[in-house]
């Protein structure tokens, strides 16, 4: 048996470090929920537009090959 003493030491500590822990996870989930929909917002409309650009440049790519093509063929 634990003297009253020790037994509110050993609570006090036990309550301290369970606010901490609840504190730390809210905050965890908190940070990580702001920075994957951040991520969502941001990163898929710019993968988007680069997959697009891509697109375009390769597209390009090809009107030049058949257009040398072309010319050489005439030449």
């Amino acid at each position: 048996m634990l003297p009253p003493s020790a037994r509110r030491s050993l609570t006090s500590t036990v309550n301290t470090v369970t606010s901490f822990t609840k504190s730390s996870v809210t905050f965890s989930g908190k940070a990580l929920w702001i920075i994957s929909t951040s991520a969502f917002l941001l990163g898929v409309p710019w993968a988007l537009a680069y997959a697009e650009e891509e697109q375009y440049i390769q597209m390009e790519r090809e009107q030049g090959m058949i257009k040398g093509a072309n010319e050489v063929c005439f030449f």
